[in-house]
């Protein structure tokens, strides 16, 4: 699973390079839920920020936000 999502977030990142997209949007259930590792959220969050243009994240029902979800993590401010 944890394969599965790095290449999916890197699909969308070369997808997004190849359409020349203004800005990517995951809506929502980025993640499976709050209780992925905190070494996944960083992975993930690294792999985004590779992104030639804005990433706007929408937490789903499995990853909503709230205090010490995958959102409240410091991968997400650069």
């Amino acid at each position: 699973m944890r394969k599965a999502r790095l290449d999916s977030a890197r699909s969308v990142l070369d997808l997004a390079r190849q359409h020349a997209a203004d800005f990517i949007v995951l809506a929502g259930d980025t993640f499976e839920s709050n209780g992925v590792s905190r070494d996944l959220i960083g992975e993930v969050a690294d792999i985004l920020g590779g992104a030639k243009c804005p990433v706007y994240a929408i937490p789903g029902n499995h990853d909503p936000l709230q205090t010490g979800s995958v959102w409240d993590h410091h991968s997400w401010t650069h």
